[in-house]
């Protein structure tokens, strides 16, 4: 999200175009859908390739290069997918699914 929001700083009319948590039962699996979308700067496919690399950064600064890493590795974690994808010009969308294992509480 945070990344979202920076992409659309200088744009004529910024806007994260959908965030949402969804939770809805697949397979009888359930699972959480993470979707942010934004209509920043873009990247390109050379830019987008770096970007799940450790430290890796276009931006100037105090910035680490570890926040799609980190989320990378998270989501590796929990058994889920992701999914990033970036035009130039035409913003990224960044999604992750993450199944979720309900339990009952004994009575």
């Amino acid at each position: 999200m945070q990344n979202a929001l920076t992409a659309v700083e200088t744009t004529d009319r910024p806007r994260v175009v959908r965030a949402s948590v969804v939770h809805r039962p697949i397979f009888r699996r359930n699972v959480l859908f993470l979707e942010v979308a934004d209509n920043g700067v873009g990247m390109t496919p050379e830019i987008l390739r770096k970007a799940k690399t450790p430290f890796f950064s276009t931006r100037a600064g105090n910035h680490v290069g570890l926040g799609l890493t980190g989320c990378s590795q998270m989501v590796s974690t929990l058994n889920g997918r992701r999914f990033i994808g970036s035009k130039p010009g035409m913003g990224t969308v960044a999604k992750v699914r993450i199944p979720i294992r309900t339990h009952r509480l004994a009575s």
